[in-house]
């Protein structure tokens, strides 16, 4: 795909419509955040929810040894959170804002969000690279 045509996608998906949310969890100590829109239920029998991250984001390897994570539905007025967590503040300070709390595992979360789903596993599907 031509860098042009990337752009235009990019540039188009972020004009598409999706609730903002938050994948928060914590390994070794660490607390690890990223800022999705791809996130869809799949089925209700088990009980399914798809969340798609980058291979390259810092919170994979954290979310795949740890098993456990929150994704956090935000409202409308949390657009700060939002922003820490997609990559403009280091991830030290991302936490800084908003009041995180977290449940009995350790698993960041905040509890003033429109939702919290909390997942207790993670079955990862890699997506292999496109060749152009």
């Amino acid at each position: 795909m031509s860098d042009q045509h990337e752009e235009n996608f990019r540039q188009s998906m972020r004009r598409l419509a999706a609730t903002v949310c938050v994948i928060s969890c914590r390994h070794d100590g660490v607390r690890f955040g990223i800022t999705v829109t791809s996130v869809t239920s799949l089925c209700f029998k088990p009980l399914s929810i798809l969340a798609c991250i980058n291979n390259g984001a810092s919170i994979i390897n954290p979310l795949l040894a740890e098993g456990r994570y929150c994704i956090n539905v935000l409202q409308k007025s949390q657009v700060e959170i939002s922003k820490r967590f997609s990559g403009g503040v280091p991830a030290s300070e991302r936490f800084l804002v908003g009041g995180w709390a977290e449940d009995a595992q350790g698993v960041p979360y905040l509890p003033d969000a429109q939702a919290n789903l909390f997942v207790r596993s993670i079955r990862p599907l890699p997506i292999p690279p496109i060749k152009s």
